[in-house]
């Protein structure tokens, strides 16, 4: 694949994704790991999937990507959260 079929390939996954409804995903609040796991373990390898996703649904696309796709597509809220967590440095 060359650099520049990169973005054909990500309008050609969502293309896919727009076929396929997600609502019995998110039905419950959860986070964008636990819903992307849920899809996943139901088409990948499933062989279900056009060949050029090579057995993974969201194969040209980012966790962040899936999950606006997801909020602009069901009208959904992300709500989105950093922690940062301190560590005290050894003496």
């Amino acid at each position: 694949m060359e650099y520049w079929d990169f973005d054909e390939d990500v309008r050609n996954n969502i293309k896919f994704l727009d076929k396929i409804d997600f609502t019995e995903y998110l039905q419950q609040e959860g986070t964008i790991e636990d819903i992307i796991s849920q899809i996943e373990n139901d088409y990948d390898e499933s062989g279900t999937l056009p060949s050029w996703l090579q057995g993974c649904i969201f194969n040209f696309l980012t966790h962040e990507e899936i999950a606006v796709y997801l909020s602009h597509r069901y009208n959904l809220f992300i709500w989105e959260e950093t922690v940062h967590h301190y560590v005290k440095k050894g003496n």
